[in-house]
């Protein structure tokens, strides 16, 4: 199975929506919120819509650092990264994501935007998101001097 982490700092408006979601994922064994920081109640509001919560209290939050506590405190094989903020959120949006990784299609997997009604601005963004699945492996492979910021 499959943990999900959230990395999250002062997401209160959607954390709660977001750990439901993933909760309802096929492939979800555990949430895991990392709570970077926050000062909205963002872990509270994790805890109470099912999530383990890991506190972060770094003065100035990293996603790559919070992203790695969460799988320090996990013992998966493979984790689904979703960021907190994330609206319009389905279990089958996280379905999809994980199924070409489950099925062995993929060694990794990740989430796209639909951009069929948005404006040329955002059709010139990249159309990855921050919804992803990996392996073990590939995380702990990752350069330690990528792990900082947004650069993950």
């Amino acid at each position: 199975m499959i943990d999900v982490i959230v990395p999250a700092r002062n997401e209160a408006p959607t954390v709660a929506d977001v750990v439901a979601v993933s909760r309802e994922c096929a492939f979800t064994r555990d949430v895991i919120v990392v709570d970077d920081g926050s000062t909205d109640g963002t872990g509270d509001l994790a805890a109470a819509a099912g999530a383990k919560v890991v506190h972060r209290d770094e003065p100035e939050g990293s996603k790559a650092h919070a992203m790695e506590a969460g799988v320090g405190v996990s013992d998966a094989d493979a984790f689904l990264f979703v960021d907190a903020d994330c609206l319009g959120l389905t279990p089958a949006h996280l379905d999809d994501i994980c199924r070409p990784f489950v099925e062995g299609r993929a060694v990794m997997s990740l989430g796209t935007f639909d951009y069929a009604f948005w404006n040329w601005l955002v059709l010139r963004s990249p159309p990855t998101t921050g919804e992803r699945v990996i392996p073990r492996w590939v995380f702990d492979a990752i350069p330690p001097e990528k792990l900082d910021g947004f650069t993950i």
